[in-house]
């Protein structure tokens, strides 16, 4: 795998710079020593803690950034919840980006399949969620984690003092800390593929809490879609142009994970652009629908016992819709899950809140 950053970045720099991108492999295959020691030693001294970690991955999944924290925060703040979102579905993006221009191994697969890896002679547990199809850097669960609870930090401490603002972002750096160790812990990452992850999402974060997202139209939610999608797509040709697999992961994934039951489809790169393009289209709709039927003073209802029902009805909902078999041909898969992520939006903006207001004007 020599040489594999330079292919995708430097295919014209690789031939006068050699020993630059000889020295940047080395460091790379250092790291991934380094990692894998560090993963041997957390999975050997805190094997009791297995549980724990296993619960931050499956509690901070990119997936319950948009069906958990999405409508939990948007029946408490309108505009907060539109930021979540926002958040998973950009985030989520560059995550992929960078996934595919790094092409960075897993440490599962890589110290099976690279000769280095098989000299530290270590045997690394695998887990049910270890076994995940994309490249492995930067970590998707520590960045898209580290920018959607951005937003919310952001929003519950703005205005407070600062006892809380230290309580509040204290809380968020263990949380970012815990999903990061859990991530190394089942082999899913090397450390420094978590750090990249945290950088990148801090600084996301902070750019995406700057802007005005809830000013935007249907049309502006459909043009960043196209736009995500379209680089999305030119990014995945352009890597078969130059002759790399786009799905080279996946067929690590499935050579070497111990049970083939551990790899799950909906965690590759082409499944999770179904996801934020879908649920950015879906977003923009059902935020119209919302507005004609004057939804938002329902969702706005100061009662915090009706909004929590609320919102763990539209979570429940949003989960049986998602519970649905999946089919095992890939286009249609790939139209489900579009499908999916567009529709559950209505559920939360206009579906719920409308038997709501329903209900409300019923009783009163």
């Amino acid at each position: 795998m020599q040489y594999k950053l330079s292919y995708l970045f430097f295919p014209v720099v690789l031939v006068k710079k050699k020993s630059f991108l000889t020295r940047m492999n080395d460091s790379l295959l250092h790291l991934n020593s380094l990692g894998v020691k560090c993963i041997h030693y957390l999975q050997q001294r805190y094997n009791n803690l297995d549980e724990l970690f296993l619960f931050a991955c499956y509690m901070w999944d990119p997936r319950h950034a948009y069906v958990i924290y999405f409508p939990l925060v948007f029946y408490f703040s309108h505009s907060i919840g539109i930021k979540v979102l926002w958040a998973a579905t950009l985030s989520e993006w560059l995550n992929l980006a960078l996934k595919w221009l790094l092409q960075e191994d897993r440490p599962y697969w890589w110290v099976s399949e690279d000769s280095d890896g098989r000299e530290l002679n270590l045997t690394l547990r695998q887990f049910p969620i270890t076994c995940e199809t994309g490249p492995g850097s930067p970590s998707g669960h520590v960045m898209v984690t580290t920018c959607v609870l951005f937003q919310i930090i952001k929003a519950l401490t703005e205005k407070q003092g600062i006892l809380v603002k230290v309580g509040g972002w204290s809380i968020y750096a263990v949380v970012i800390l815990l999903v990061g160790i859990a991530r190394v812990f089942i082999a899913a990452h090397f450390p420094h593929q978590c750090l990249l992850g945290f950088i990148v999402g801090i600084g996301l974060g902070a750019a995406i809490n700057s802007l005005e997202v809830t000013r935007l139209t249907f049309w502006h939610h459909c043009l960043v879609s196209c736009l995500l999608f379209a680089i999305t797509m030119g990014h995945y040709k352009a890597m078969q142009i130059i002759g790399y697999n786009p799905n080279h992961a996946l067929s690590l994934a499935l050579k070497w994970c111990e049970k083939q039951e551990y790899v799950h489809v909906d965690t590759t790169p082409l499944y999770c652009s179904m996801r934020y393009v879908g649920s950015l289209v879906g977003l923009g709709a059902a935020l119209v629908l919302g507005k004609k039927y004057k939804l938002v003073p329902v969702i706005d209802v100061r009662h915090y016992i009706l909004k929590l029902v609320t919102a763990f009805i539209s979570i429940f909902l949003t989960r049986v819709m998602f519970s649905m078999v999946l089919p095992e041909e890939v286009i249609y898969l790939y139209i489900i899950a579009f499908i999916h992520y567009f529709l559950f939006p209505f559920l939360v903006v206009v579906y719920v809140p409308l038997c709501l207001k329903l209900c409300i004007s019923r009783f009163s």
